[in-house]
């Protein structure tokens, strides 16, 4: 209302728009000295019509947003986005997503970079903080390549407090790789009794657990047992076998529910030594 009016509202027709200070620069101002003494700018009318701020700016500030002591809030209804986007509509390609709704397996929050191709086409960066990701029912990463950088002394710990940690190559043929070009080690500490360390293969199949060594020299493969004993077990009908590659030097344990069957045999099939099998005792 005009100063010194005590109510009402000014309104303006103009069907080509109205224009405030053309090429200077231009300020429309309200100054408030209490509380919800607010500055509204609104489109009034429950239609398809828009409350639109444009700008033909060339700076990165070319429409700003700043609140100097408070906060700035955005919402909207149920059923509709909140997208911050490089161009409008579908064709987005470049965006942060809001979509609200009434159904809870309709509300999402989508981050999209549909064209960038730089390492960092979505970069989320703590700089001096940690990041937090916590997902409900679960959390889903998802790309040609995942790369996970760590430099801190606590390294990566990977916790499931009531499931399994499952690493899963879809091909066959691929592997799960540690430590290429250097030593590599797969530790488990205990501070317990029958806190055990297992590596298993499950599923009552032809399918085998296989440990193999390209290793050149005499333990290529070594079992340890600083403090304790090494027990190795088959099931009856089975057999093991410690032997040569060649499969003609061996000691073969044949262990069977059979006692006619169950043999422990001792073999050296080429070996043409005087002692090809020795058997010695120093007592």
């Amino acid at each position: 209302r005009p100063s010194g009016d005590d109510g009402g509202i000014i309104t303006i027709n103009a069907s080509d728009g109205m224009s405030i200070n053309t090429n200077v620069a231009g300020k429309i101002s309200h100054t408030s000295d209490a509380d919800n003494e607010n500055f509204t700018i609104e489109q009034a009318g429950n239609f398809d019509a828009s409350l639109i701020i444009t700008s033909a700016g060339t700076g990165a500030d070319a429409i700003e947003l700043k609140a100097e002591a408070g906060g700035i809030m955005a919402r909207v209804a149920d059923e509709k986005n909140l997208v911050f986007g490089n161009t409008e509509g579908v064709s987005a390609d470049t965006y942060v997503k809001i979509a609200a709704s009434a159904d809870i397996a309709s509300e999402t929050i989508e981050i999209k970079n549909t064209t960038g191709t730089a390492a960092g086409a979505i970069a989320l960066t703590a700089t001096a903080g940690g990041i937090d990701i916590d997902g409900g029912t679960g959390v889903t990463i998802d790309g040609s390549n995942l790369a996970v950088n760590v430099n801190g002394a606590s390294g990566i710990a990977l916790t499931a407090a009531t499931g399994d940690v499952t690493l899963t190559t879809t091909d066959p043929a691929k592997k799960v790789i540690l430590n290429t070009g250097t030593a590599g080690i797969l530790s488990h500490t205990s501070d317990a009794d029958d806190e055990d360390f297992t590596i298993e293969q499950v599923g009552d199949f032809n399918a085998s657990l296989i440990i193999t060594s390209a290793g050149t020299g005499a333990d290529a493969i070594a079992l340890t047992a600083s403090a304790g004993g090494i027990t190795a077990k088959v099931a009856d009908e089975q057999t093991l076998q410690l032997s040569n590659n060649d499969a003609d030097a061996y000691i073969k344990l044949n262990a069977s529910a059979d006692i006619a069957s169950e043999t422990i045999e001792i073999k050296n099939t080429t070996g043409n030594a005087a002692d090809a099998i020795s058997l010695t005792t120093d007592g």
